[in-house]
């Protein structure tokens, strides 16, 4: 039932898309907590019939994705039919493994939910407020770097050439690399829930620190050293140094953060 979008599926994800690269990966990280934890997880297993209302539930959603086939683009139909093929997937392993098997199987079940391309909608803004907050933020760093410039939306006008921070600048796909880096590395070395929300919520801001300090970096040498700067290698992989640094930087706090758990259940003496 399912074969024709999982093909799409697969094949988005391997073609070269600037934001679903990373869902053929996303399965082969929920195989392997499953395997890490099957132990655990399949401790104690029986029948529950309550995950056949949650089957239910799926096979309606996908019955209404193909109803509203000509209003949604095709995107969104995609996005819409994976989230009723995983609402499915739960509802079988509930059927089949019983609501403490789900229990334990909780992260590696949701995680699969970053297989669900995003609903356009929800992508464009995401997109738009990346852009507006990193032109903000280079726009700070401007004004700190004493350079004369003139700031209009999303463009930067200097002396010699202007740099906009279009959507392909928004940074989304290192952001979301960012995020579900996060979300793993917090589910396996954090204990505390808010200590991993808060984990993945800081990826947003060192994100927009990033892209502003590449937009700024940019500019400056095409403006100042060679404007062909802007097309070359320094531009398209420009960016990989800078992300390279923005994960050292959160396995930092991740690591401060892990210390801390551990210092605040040290038993005192």
């Amino acid at each position: 039932m399912f074969y024709s979008p999982l093909r799409e599926l697969l094949l988005l994800s391997l073609s070269y898309d600037a934001v679903y690269s990373h869902i053929v990966l996303i399965p082969i990280v929920s195989v392997y907590f499953f395997i890490a934890d099957r132990r655990v997880i399949f401790q104690d297993v029986q029948y529950n019939f309550k995950g056949i209302f949650v089957v239910l539930a799926g096979l309606l959603m996908f019955a209404g994705s193909y109803m509203f086939k000509d209003v949604l683009n095709r995107s969104d139909m995609l996005s819409l039919t994976i989230l009723s093929a995983l609402i499915i997937w739960i509802g079988g392993f509930i059927f089949f493994f019983g609501g403490k098997a789900f229990s334990m199987a909780r992260f590696p079940l949701l995680f699969l939910v970053f297989m669900i391309p995003i609903p356009s909608f929800i992508l464009d803004e995401i997109i738009f407020l990346l852009q507006k907050f990193s032109s903000e933020t280079a726009n700070i760093l401007f004004m700190i770097s004493g350079v004369p410039y003139h700031h209009t939306g999303f463009t930067f006008h200097l002396s010699d050439l202007s740099v906009e921070v279009a959507e392909q600048c928004s940074g989304i796909r290192s952001s979301l690399a960012l995020f579900i880096g996060s979300i793993i590395a917090g589910h396996m070395f954090l204990k505390s829930g808010w200590m991993k929300a808060a984990l993945a919520l800081i990826v947003f801001p060192i994100s927009i620190v990033r892209n502003g300090a590449r937009v700024v970096m940019l500019a400056l040498l095409g403006n100042y050293v060679d404007p062909a700067i802007l097309s070359g290698n320094i531009h398209k992989k420009g960016g990989i140094p800078l992300f390279i640094i923005s994960f050292a930087f959160l396995m930092i706090l991740l690591w401060v953060m892990r210390r801390s758990e551990r210092v605040s259940v040290t038993p005192e003496k």
